[in-house]
């Protein structure tokens, strides 16, 4: 038998001994088999009359509901009748918008005006002298409804009645063509009539089943996860407790195989575990179908078989994760009290993993699956949910990604697949951990738990591996948390976010007494006599500068052939300050804040701290490369943005490998220090010296940048170099000249120069200068076009240099205040371009000629940022007095527990609850909280009869709690998912919306069944969204987004979309000859994204 076949064995061997253990144990087969058939049930019933309470609401929301009116005025009995013969004509067919009944009185303009004030009606209309007589006539009658100050009339009222008018004012305007005898198809030229079989009516909503899954497949990880803790710390804490684990050991087997076979056992019963939940899954399932409303059964469970499939996949890898996760846990536990304590949080970070899943915009796009616990509900969710009822709408962002799966079948299997590989993974490396942590004596034979005063812990020559991930953890979330508060000033800024990074090992290091020498690996890098050592020193400090100089060249250049997708906001803001640093600030500052500062500190934590915890005191190869990867990830999470992982990655895994070869920790940090001051060299190399000389779309227009091949092959070069320099210094086997380097080092760095300067010169555009300027039209608007002294800055001020510089012109700006002024000096031929900004239409055309649109616009919404359905949103809607109502219950219930065990045992089983109260009812409570969190307390025995019945209850009670507290935020969440916000301009229809005076806006509003609030400007307009004095917003796109990224606080957001649209061009006298160059060049600048940069660095992205 070969070595690999008697490792199998003899892991399988431990797992068959384990579960026969776990089988004995009837807490470890109840919570695995008859929780979940409890729970699913009280959650299915109370999820589902949740579900129907929030759709009743919704639909009380939306049904109509009657109006009661007062008349007054000579004339209202003709309205009365007017209204009447409408409502008669109408019926039954009551069309949408319209109240249910309409009550009307006719009284005199004081007793009208008595009733409103006392809430005995909703509006009161004051009808005009001469009504009947403008109705006959050609006029826009001007009709006041009056609102109660005391008793205002809700929203959903004013809406009613203004549909209920507009019916009224499509009749007068059908009499009225009747009188001038124009056809009533002249404004009805095309009428569609659907000819076939009408659809099936189905009451089926895929926003409800979305939440409801989500909710479940919580859940069920949640349970999944708690099924792995029983045996968990049975398999290693209990070995530990009954002092079998050190037998254990001495087995002829590897400790792999130990670690291999107890997870067997433990993955096996978390599997039991997830076929119990599953089952009872289904049967609730079909049990709960009664309640669903009729024929949307068949829409809910379309895809279960196929999503089914995919779910139990997708979960055996969870369980996977879980097992592994629960024995890691349970081995650097010395006991199982320990175990069961330190599993706490632990359920609680799942929780959290698990609950990202429900948040809205979380989908299986990008590398979510991947995530644990996360993926594997959200490819779930998704492979569960039924398709839409309607078809949605492809934008341009989701073209690439949701042509590719509908093009390519296997695409489908994408997500499942990233996160079976992703739980393989992330299983592996808990499983190496695990082992490792098995083996290692600290926590092996660490003492009995018991108090001790403040000491600091023995010295040890490097720290632990809990060391170096606290330091981790605790450092990312410093850097996370400081974001908030670090000074919008970048010189600021950058040290700030040091410090909170490196202030965790700061104190970890004053309180862990290890080796500073062996653990940051402060040593000179060579090796040898004092020549050898000098030499290799020397040699191995210049690989290290030459490796992360040619780095960044290297990563640069991938990163601009294989990114396809647009910078973000947040790194184009980040580039934006780094290069305002380099031009503002002096030379020596920026070096010291962008290369020398951050480089020195994240190596001290990230090939300091980190590696040397990760590797160990005695590492192996396997462990040496695990530390190097697991530290590169870590360093590239650290950087934040996605757009700099994968070279920080790169960058991470060449520092860890180079302290490892060099057994020193400074060509690291020169290495660093290299890589981050490449920007202030090519920047130098360009002669760019600020930024009156930079070109315009330096830091936006990076799509269209490339590095030249020779600079990159110069860069390889530069890397192999450095790389042999590292190696020669650590073998001491110089057998090629130094000269020979140099002189290839001096010709990569001059053609890399060379080549660079010439690329990047090649790139701003030729001006030539003209005798005589073209003047150029300004009217000034904010934002767009605004004079700061003489000059003038703006959207169109840019726009224009940009096009001034490929027709070759120069230009001499005129201001014009007004509209008409332009126009008139255009036509006059005082001016040679109309800058703008102009809307074209069809009359301003025959005035003028256009050029080609430079900017496509139009309507958009704005609402308050807390209706985006964030987290902070989401958990602020989850507070109810309900869920406080529940919560207090479960804590109540607890304590009352725990005072009653105290009671009933305190006599007969002092051990587990003592006698003396304080002690003895925290023990008791102690226990009701392990049991509704982990389903048992291991270390705590009741031996009563009514303490035994008391724990029944409690268990089968808490069970119930806890459906009760899943089923409301479920109920709470589903009915939000249900409500919704405003979302397009439908959703405008019977909200308060914020207009500007005498704009186009008004009437698209009311178009789509908005009550328009008028305010003077875009300022107002926000400030009356911001404090809810209006639901939303509605303006012409670039102006509100240039709003929105002007103002500060911003606390409204732009919904996607834009309605009504129309196009902004240049003007230009009719027949002008600058028409064809100007056309060109705005091709080009279309063509190149020159045109979406401006637009995205002036009005910013809320998309």
């Amino acid at each position: 038998m070969n070595h690999t076949v008697s490792s199998l064995w003899a892991a399988v061997s431990l797992a068959r001994r384990d579960l026969l253990e776990f089988l004995r144990d009837r807490r470890t087969v109840a919570v695995t088999l008859l929780l979940p058939m409890i729970t699913y049930p009280l959650v299915a019933l109370s999820s589902s009359l949740g579900v129907r309470t929030g759709l009743q609401t919704t639909a009380e929301q939306q049904s109509a509901t009657p109006l009661s009116l007062v008349l007054s005025g000579p004339e209202s009995p003709r309205l009365a009748t007017r209204l009447g013969m409408i409502l008669l004509e109408a019926k039954e067919n009551i069309p949408p918008g319209w109240p249910s009944d309409v009550f009307a009185e006719i009284e005199s303009s004081d007793k009208a005006k008595q009733l409103l004030d006392s809430g005995k009606v909703d509006l009161w209309i004051d009808v005009p002298e001469g009504f009947s007589e403008q109705l006959t006539g050609f006029n826009t009658i001007d009709l006041t409804a009056h609102v109660s100050d005391e008793y205002p009339a809700s929203t959903k009222t004013r809406a009613q009645l203004e549909s209920l008018m507009q019916s009224f004012a499509t009749q007068i305007r059908e009499e009225r063509m009747e009188l001038a005898e124009v056809p009533r198809s002249f404004f009805n030229p095309i009428k569609l009539i659907f000819e076939g079989k009408d659809p099936a009516e189905v009451i089926a909503d895929r926003r409800i089943i979305a939440p409801v899954l989500g909710a479940i497949l919580v859940l069920l990880a949640v349970l999944t996860m708690t099924g792995s803790f029983y045996p968990a710390i049975d398999a290693i804490a209990g070995e530990k407790e009954r002092g079998t684990i050190e037998t254990l050991l001495i087995v002829p087997c590897r400790t792999q195989d130990i670690v291999f076979g107890k997870f067997l056992a433990i993955f096996g019963v978390t599997l039991a575990t997830l076929a119990a939940n599953v089952i009872s899954i289904l049967l609730t399932i079909l049990v709960s179908l009664r309640y669903f409303p009729d024929g949307s059964a068949e829409y809910y469970l379309q895809n279960i078989w196929r999503g089914a499939f995919i779910t139990l996949i997708s979960f055996i890898g969870l369980s996977s994760v879980a097992s592994a996760m629960s024995l890691a846990v349970t081995t650097a536990s010395k006991s199982v009290k320990e175990a069961q304590n330190t599993l706490t949080p632990v359920i609680l970070l799942i929780s959290a993993l698990a609950g990202i899943s429900l948040l809205p915009g979380i989908s299986i796009n990008g590398f979510v699956p991947a995530v644990p616990f996360t993926g594997q509900i959200v490819v779930s969710q998704d492979a569960l949910t039924p398709p839409p009822t309607e078809q949605q709408p492809i934008t341009h962002d989701d073209q690439i990604s949701s042509s590719w799966e509908m093009t390519t079948p296997i695409a489908r299997l994408a997500p499942l697949l990233t996160t079976m590989l992703s739980s393989v993974g992330v299983t592996w490396v808990l499983l190496r951990g695990t082992a490792a942590m098995l083996t290692d004596e600290d926590i092996l034979f660490r003492g009995p738990d018991a108090a001790s005063g403040f000491a600091r812990p023995a010295p040890r020559l490097v720290p632990g591996v809990i060391h170096g991930g606290l330091a981790l953890a605790v450092g990312l979330a410093g850097l996370w948390y400081v974001q908030g508060i670090s000074p919008a000033n970048i010189v600021l800024a950058i040290p700030v976010q040091q410090v909170a990074v490196i202030a965790p090992l700061a104190m970890l290091l004053w309180w862990q007494r290890v080796n500073i020498q062996k653990t940051f690996s402060l040593s000179w890098p060579g090796t040898g006599s004092p020549w050898s050592s000098c030499l290799g020193g020397l040699s191995a400090l210049l690989g290290g500068v030459l490796t992360g100089g040619g780095l960044f060249i290297l990563g640069a250049a991938v990163l601009l052939q294989l990114t396809s997708i647009e910078m973000s906001p947040a790194m184009k803001q980040l580039s934006e300050k780094i290069l305002s640093l380099m031009l503002d600030q002096p030379w020596w500052l920026a070096w010291i804040l962008i290369a020398i500062l951050p480089a020195c500190l994240e190596e001290l934590l990230f090939r300091g701290w980190v590696l040397s915890a990760f590797c160990g005191e005695k590492p192996n190869t396997q462990r040496m490369a695990f530390a190097v990867f697991a530290q590169a990830i870590c360093f590239a999470l650290f950087h934040l943005l996605p757009e700099r992982m994968p070279q920080t990655f790169l960058l991470g895994l060449a520092l860890g490998t180079i302290v490892l070869l060099t057994k020193s920790i400074y060509p690291a940090i020169l290495c660093h220090v290299a890589n981050n001051s490449m920007p202030l060299v090519l920047l130098f190399m360009t002669g760019i010296k600020d930024k009156e000389s930079l070109p315009s779309s330096a830091t936006t227009d990076t799509m269209n940048l490339s590095l030249p091949p020779l600079a990159i092959v110069a860069a390889g070069g530069v890397v192999v170099l450095g790389t042999i320099l590292l190696i020669v210094s650590q073998r001491l086997r110089v057998k090629y000249s130094l000269r020979g380097f140099a002189a290839i080092l001096l010709v990569s760095v001059f053609c890399q120069t060379n080549d660079s300067i010439r690329h990047l010169r090649a790139q701003e555009p030729a001006t030539n200068e003209t005798v005589d300027p073209l003047r150029v039209a300004v009217f000034p608007i904010k934002g767009l076009a605004e004079y700061q002294g003489d000059s003038p800055r703006g959207y169109s001020i840019d726009l224009w240099k940009e096009l001034s510089k490929r027709i070759g012109e120069s230009t001499q700006y005129v201001q014009i205040p007004s509209i008409e002024k332009l126009f008139n000096a255009t036509q006059n031929g005082d001016i040679d371009v109309l800058l703008g900004p102009l809307a074209v239409t069809e009359q301003r055309e025959k005035l003028v000629d256009f050029t080609h649109p430079v900017v496509h616009s139009g309507l958009q919404i704005a609402v308050p940022r807390d209706h985006d359905g964030r987290l902070f949103t989401a958990l602020t809607h989850l507070i109810s007095w309900e869920l406080v109502t529940i919560l207090a219950s479960v804590i109540g219930t607890m304590i009352l527990t725990g005072h009653l065990l105290w009671l009933f045992e305190r006599r007969h089983n002092a051990e587990s609850f003592p006698a003396p109260y304080p002690r003895g009812v925290w023990e008791a409570v102690w226990w009701s909280v392990s049991t509704i969190i982990t389903g048992g307390c291991e270390n705590k025995v009741i031996s009563t009869i009514t303490g035994r019945f008391i724990a029944v209850t409690w268990m089968i009670g808490g069970i119930v709690l806890v459906a009760l507290l899943t089923s409301t935020l479920t109920t709470t969440m589903t009915v939000d998912q249900v409500t919704g916000t405003v979302r397009s301009p439908r959703d405008l229809f019977g909200k308060t919306v914020a207009c500007q005076e005498g704009g186009v806006v008004i009437d698209a509003v009311k178009e789509y069944g908005g009550s328009p609030v008028l305010y003077p400007n875009i300022e107002t307009m926000m400030t009356a969204v911001s404090s809810d004095e209006c639901d939303a917003l509605v303006s012409e796109s670039h102006t509100l987004m240039l709003a929105l990224h002007t103002s500060k606080p911003n606390d409204l957001r732009l919904i996607p979309g834009i309605f009504n649209s129309f196009d902004f061009a240049l003007a230009l006298p009719q027949g002008s000859t600058l028409r064809e160059p100007l056309n060109n060049a705005i091709l080009q600048m279309r063509e190149t994204g020159i045109l979406d940069d401006l637009k995205d660095r002036w009005f910013g992205e809320y998309h």
